[in-house]
This record gives structure tokens, sequence and C-alpha cells, in this order.
């Protein structure tokens, strides 16, 4: 990446330097997880503190071919390309790979990987598990009968103090477009902004209805256009969305 900045331009919008120093931590101690594909071990990664489990292995569709690198290097990246990249780099991650070949999965294998997430070791006595969810996954929203197992598990997941964040997809500039589960209330929904701040044309909205109670979505806007990360076989680039 050509550039002659330390800091990323996604990381001094989000005014991550700051917090650093305000805070003097870089996500130390925090446990991230993340749901969606797989990822490639990159150099710019604590590949080490990198907890990865396949939830489609054994399936006729299992390994999947495309991977969520560059969304774990906007979480966790390092500095090695000469300017930081990731929002917490010193954090531990625990990743779930829940789409096969296809890019499609199921309820079953979503439900069960978050069980796992938050209880990796399955012993109730230590504390491995989650504290903050990403997902880079998300569906038309249904009506509330099709909805409730995930739901009832992210409502689970907030009581436990366990954050919830979701896509709110790229299906805009209509109003309600907003994608599921990014669009339930009690879950963090995230749309994009291109680098003069505008929210950008492809990235859905709100708002959405919920047993006749009207919310607004989504609830924070980020960077998501030509943003700088890490891609498989160790390398740097730029996405957008």
């Amino acid at each position: 990446i050509k550039d002659s900045e330390s800091i990323s331009h996604a990381l001094k919008t989000l005014q991550i330097p700051q917090i650093w120093n305000h805070m003097n931590v870089k996500g130390k101690s925090l446990r991230i997880g993340f749901l969606g594909r797989s990822f490639s071990p990159h150099p710019d990664l604590k590949n080490e503190t990198i907890l990865f489990r396949d939830f489609t292995a054994g399936t006729e569709s299992s390994q999947i071919t495309q991977d969520d690198t560059q969304f774990l290097g906007l979480m966790g990246a390092g500095s090695l390309s000469g300017r930081a990249l990731g929002v917490a780099p010193d954090a531990r991650f625990i990743v779930a790979g829940v789409f096969n070949r296809q890019n499609t999965t199921t309820l079953g294998t979503i439900l069960e990987a978050l069980q796992w997430m938050i209880n990796p070791d399955l012993n109730p006595n230590t504390e491995d598990g989650a504290q903050i969810i990403s997902n880079s996954w998300g569906d038309s929203v249904h009506h509330m009968g099709a909805e409730k197992p995930i739901w009832d598990a992210t409502v689970i997941l907030k009581k436990m103090g366990i954050i919830n964040i979701f896509p709110a997809g790229d299906y805009g500039p209509e109003a309600g477009s907003i994608l599921s589960p990014g669009a339930y209330p009690h879950v963090i929904a995230v749309g994009a902004i291109d680098r003069q701040l505008n929210r950008l044309e492809y990235s859905s909205r709100g708002p959405i209805r919920w047993e006749d109670v009207s919310y607004r979505k989504p609830d924070f806007l980020a960077p998501g256009d030509q943003i700088e990360s890490l891609l498989p076989s160790s390398i740097y680039g730029k996405m957008s969305g």
C-alpha cells in the first residue's frame, strides 16, 4: 500500500489513534469473535492468537474457497506494511467459518458456531469466550416467526454482556433495505461512508419496524470505500463494501 501516512485513512476517520493514546491499549485482554468465512494466515496478523474452527468441515461443500482475511485485517492487523491497519491489533480472535464453497450456510450451523464462540473450551470456569462478536453476513428481513431463532440467540448474547455487530448490507439507497440480523433493535448495525464522509449509495438503510415499533438503523457509519487491509497470499490491498 503506497501512502506516506503511518495510520490508515479508516483508522484516522474513526479516531482510533486518539482512543489508543487515551486508553493506552490496543485491544489487549479483549476477545473478539468473528462469524463468517475462513481466513488466510498473514504475517501482519498474530496468527498464534487466533482460534479457528470450520463448521462446514465434513460436509460435501466444505473448505470454502473465498475467505474473510480482509475483515480480520480491519480488526486485528498490525503495522508491518509501514502503517497501522487494524483497530485492535493486540486482541485475541475466535473465528468461526460457517459458509461453504457455495457461500451458503444453515441456521443450525450459525447457532452451533455462536454456542462454541461463547465457550470454546467447553469449560464454564474459564473466561475464554468472545466479548464482542462481529459478523460478515446478513439476509433479507423475514416475519418474526422465521427470525425468532436468531433473534432469541442475539437477545441472550446481549443479556450475557456480549456485543453483537452486523453489517447493514449493500442494498441501498432504498429505505427499509437494511438486512437482518442488523435490523434487530438489540444489535449494532454498521453502514458505510466514503472518504468524504458521505453515506455510500449502496449502503442499506432503515427504518425498520418490529412489532409495530419503528427503529432507526443503522446504528453507526464507518469507512467502506477503498479501505486498506490484508488480502490472502500475505499481501495488502484495498476493498470496498
